[in-house]
């Protein structure tokens, strides 16, 4: 669909449109594309070929591969696309503008890359060791836990390995499972000692011949031996300790680096925003004209253009063989042409799809018949009056989607104050009992002209 503001001799509704052909060398395309996009008007088509340029489709590639780093930075660091209705209310709508200038898509493509490099790789690593610290300090922790429960055992549990003739095991059980744990290993000598109310720690000591029937009795119970990392003192308590220091030590690192991410986040959240959005418009733009025709030294580019834009693209393009087409197919763009007091009401057409060519633009319509109806049906003067001057503000600070729904909530509350004043009714009372203004209001009330004929005067 196309975008720019038409000023035909169509006043409202669905421009004709008309299909363009272009036949240029292939030497050229480059060119030909940086032109088509400074044309605004032409909305390329893919044309019925298997066969993407390569060198398109290499820049495709490239303008996709740096779009997809790109957003996926944004959404990790969190960083909106665009400020929140009541950010705007508050601050107005402000978005620094970067111009990009480049001599062709190759050569934006190039320097978008080289701009957004280092960026990207100091956001890369600072995420990647936040990442790796919010594991290791989570690690850490479960192992605390685990260490704190047992960490009053000074023992040295690398030395049950180096027994020849005995099997002994440390391990955490519970509680109800300890009985059953001594009746299914009689000959095997197990010590017990109470840790919480559920859970008791064990030291099972048997013989090397008894291993494979203790592991498997273990094992029945849910109960695994409780192991130290080798990189941490063997006995519980030295390895608590050292635990404890490590985990304080990994928080200190974490602080600091997201310290520091949210500092590049500040300082280059606009940056990155700016060449997410060139790198989605090279990637978008030329993804649609990547496939010139199965030509080998000439290149085919189809799309469409305003039927008023003929003659001015006949004389920017005369270098090029043009063909022109009336354009009558079901699956063409639509360009839809209406003034400004129409035109936000586009808003409300395009929620139930684009018209199609050939069919009845309704948003005149809508714009006409949608404020009365909303008027009559929540007809309230001071409701009415709160939603105008909230539009008014959407109209005065917000976006430029914003204002065209600001225009809509204005006219949709001028329609409401002037139904309500109709009535008499302001937020839920009657208008015409309200102290010092209520004598005015009641000689423009709809009942009460009923009820005495006329004005009141």
């Amino acid at each position: 669909m196309f975008y720019p503001t038409l000023k035909s001799a169509v006043k409202v509704g669905v421009a004709p449109l008309t299909k363009v052909t272009l036949l240029l060398p292939r030497s050229e395309l480059n060119d030909c594309l940086r032109s088509l996009f400074e044309f605004e008007w032409f909305h390329p088509e893919q044309p019925e070929s298997s066969t993407a340029d390569p060198f398109l489709s290499d820049l495709n590639g490239r303008a996709f591969k740096l779009f997809a780093t790109l957003d996926e930075l944004v959404k990790k660091l969190g960083i909106p696309l665009e400020p929140n209705v009541l950010e705007v209310i508050g601050k107005g709508y402000r978005v620094e503008q970067d111009v990009k200038s480049a001599k062709d898509w190759a050569d934006l493509i190039q320097r978008l890359e080289a701009e957004a490099a280092p960026i990207i790789d100091t956001l890369i690593s600072l995420l990647e060791d936040t990442t790796q610290l919010r594991k290791k300090i989570s690690d850490y922790a479960a192992l605390k836990a685990a260490l704190y429960t047992i960490q009053q055992f000074s023992i040295d549990l690398d030395a049950f390995s180096r027994f020849k003739r005995f099997y002994i095991v440390f391990a955490v059980a519970a509680i109800k499972d300890v009985a059953e744990i001594r009746r299914s290993l009689p000959e095997v000598f197990i010590i017990e000692c109470s840790l919480t109310k559920n859970e008791s720690a064990l030291l099972v000591v048997g013989t090397r011949s008894d291993a494979d029937k203790i592991d498997k009795v273990l094992r029945s119970f849910e109960v695994k031996p409780f192991m130290i990392p080798q990189d941490l003192p063997q006995n519980p308590a030295a390895a608590y300790d050292a635990v404890v220091k490590r985990l304080e030590g990994a928080e200190k690192l974490l602080a600091d680096c997201e310290a520091r991410l949210e500092e590049m986040k500040v300082k280059s959240s606009t940056k990155l925003l700016s060449l997410r959005e060139a790198a989605h418009v090279a990637y978008t733009t030329i993804s649609r004209l990547r496939k010139a025709g199965d030509l080998r030294r000439f290149a085919v580019i189809e799309g469409y253009i305003p039927q008023e834009k003929v003659e001015e693209f006949k004389q920017k393009y005369s270098s090029y063989l043009i063909f022109f087409e009336e354009s009558k197919h079901s699956n063409q763009p639509t360009l839809m042409v209406n003034k400004r007091p129409i035109k936000p009401f586009e808003n409300i057409t395009l929620t139930q799809g684009a018209p199609r060519s050939g069919e009845i633009d309704p948003t005149p319509l809508i714009a006409f018949v949608f404020p009365i109806f909303y008027g009559i049906m929540f007809g309230d003067f001071g409701q009415g009056l709160v939603l105008f001057i909230f539009g008014l503000i959407l109209r005065l600070r917000g976006n430029p989607s914003l204002k065209h729904w600001g225009e809509i909530i204005m006219a949709a509350g001028a329609s409401a104050t002037v139904v309500g004043a109709l009535v008499g009714e302001c937020f839920g009372l009657e208008l015409g009992s309200l102290p010092a203004i209520g004598d005015f209001f009641k000689r423009f009330q709809l009942l009460h002209l009923v009820e005495h004929g006329g004005f009141n005067i």
